[in-house]
């Protein structure tokens, strides 16, 4: 997939806007390192701006075998730019028995994740 570093420093994938060089980035899933470093971990941080959805997609053999502990951050606006249903995120992810919390440790519903502004 192409990649690009934006002005302040972040880095962006898809295509780059115009003036800034892009690259091809290789990727990799979740299940496959786990397997290819033969580590199981017991808490996954997701933190990939819009990209939520993939790397769920790619740990799913991880998800359903070992339910690590997941701080996950949905970007509801990029998802849904990129056509994603949180919603759909949200029953992947408790087929698999997860529960939802706040930053601030409150329980939250799955259908309150997928209607946050």
């Amino acid at each position: 997939m192409p990649g690009y570093v934006d002005p302040g420093g972040f880095i962006g994938f898809g295509d780059a806007p115009p003036g800034l060089p892009a690259q091809e980035v290789a990727f990799t899933t979740i299940d496959a390192e786990c397997e290819r470093l033969g580590v199981v971990p017991t808490v996954v941080k997701i933190d990939i701006e819009g990209f939520e959805d993939r790397a769920l997609a790619g740990a799913q053999r991880l998800l359903a075998e070992h339910r690590p502990a997941l701080l996950l951050e949905f970007h509801l606006d990029l998802l849904e730019k990129r056509g994603v249903r949180v919603g759909t995120l949200v029953k992947v992810l408790e087929r698999h028995g997860y529960r939802f919390f706040h930053a601030t440790g409150r329980p939250m519903a799955g259908a309150d994740i997928a209607r946050s502004p």
